[in-house]
């Protein structure tokens, strides 16, 4: 069949309201990384309180931020002090004003000044 018959096809569904976007958000490509292991999240845990412990509390994080419209989400990697952690709400805080979501960290490293 050709191009342009395929089109024709399809041609009915433009018209409805919202096609073009549902087709975009489809075609969206979110990550969804694999959850880490029993001692790779040890590590991780171990790697954050022994940044809480040094003088500067400066980090690079490697995290998952969640998409708000389908499953998954972007790795993104900032660097900043970490002003405080909250074991009851399992974050992570910037300061830059950013909240992370301890379960979403795949890697930390301790900046030295």
């Amino acid at each position: 069949m050709s191009m342009r018959a395929r089109a024709a096809q399809f041609a009915p569904f433009a018209a409805l309201p919202g096609h073009s976007d549902v087709l975009e958000e489809t075609a969206r490509y979110t990550d969804h990384p694999d959850d880490l292991a029993d001692d790779e999240r040890v590590w991780l845990d171990n790697a954050l309180a022994a940044i809480l412990d040094s003088h500067s509390r400066k980090a690079s994080i490697t995290y998952l931020e969640p998409d708000s419209h389908k499953s998954g989400g972007r790795i993104v990697t900032v660097s900043d002090s970490i002003i405080s952690v909250d074991p009851v709400q399992r974050t992570v805080r910037l300061s830059n004003g950013t909240r992370i979501d301890i379960s979403m960290i795949r890697h930390i490293t301790p900046i030295e000044p």
